[in-house]
């Protein structure tokens, strides 16, 4: 135990995206308590299951070779939103197949060719990777066994340098304008839907009933539905 750690579990209740529907609001409520790091771990993602990326600055993707995560990860479009990948479980066969394949994806993502110019090194542990951009961040590849309190303090430096990266270039404040974009958006959403039902109830049940005789499809219905909110016209 450790008194500078608070850990707070929370049930997904079924909700998509790898986060329940509150981690959100308890990430923003000890933000603004003060908490220097707010972990959130996720339940596992599978495809469009990213929610994770618009309630964190930085997302780190943790990967063990031998597991077909790459093939995954392929799958499910996380090779696009990671900002560091952790290789754990690297005194294992297939750690350095993991990396690169990852460093393959990673090229092949950013068009870098073949002959780019890579920087670092193929260390037992540590970074691994940082490939040369034109612009953005490219995902540095970390090795670590976790179990073995091996190859953290890289990990640690690699979520430190994409932070860095957020609040020192132009990209990457522009990334943080559009993750508070896209959370004010879902905000927006949810409040708009909750005043929509609250106002055209029964036009939007009497809705419901026509598209379940299909005496018309929901994308209309919610044309009408829309239209009759705009103008007030609920009733």
């Amino acid at each position: 135990e450790d008194p500078e750690v608070f850990i707070r579990s929370l049930a997904t209740r079924g909700a998509l995206g790898g986060l329940s529907r509150s981690a959100a609001d308890v990430v923003r409520i000890l933000d603004a308590w003060g908490a220097d790091v707010v972990l959130i771990e996720t339940v596992g993602v599978g495809q469009d299951e990213l929610e994770v990326t618009r309630a964190a600055h930085t997302t780190l993707v943790v990967m063990a070779p031998g597991m077909g995560d790459g093939i995954q990860a392929i799958k499910a479009g996380i090779l696009e939103v990671a900002d560091v990948f952790a290789v754990n479980k690297a005194d294992r066969d297939g750690a350095d197949a993991t990396v690169r394949d990852l460093e393959l994806m990673i090229a092949l993502g950013q068009g870098i060719s073949g002959s780019s110019k890579v920087k670092g090194h193929m260390g037992s542990m540590g970074f691994v990777s940082s490939h040369e951009a034109h612009d953005g961040w490219v995902p540095p590849i970390v090795r670590c066994v976790a179990t073995q309190n091996q190859g953290i303090e890289p990990v640690v430096g690699g979520l430190a340098a994409h932070y860095a990266w957020l609040r020192s270039t132009p990209e990457g404040g522009l990334r943080v304008e559009q993750r508070l974009r896209e959370q004010m958006y879902n905000e927006m959403r949810q409040a708009l839907v909750e005043a929509a039902v609250r106002e055209i109830h029964d036009d939007i049940e009497r809705a419901l009933s026509e598209v379940a005789r299909r005496e018309t499809d929901p994308y209309t219905a919610c044309e009408r539905l829309v239209t009759l909110f705009k103008q007030g016209r609920g009733g």
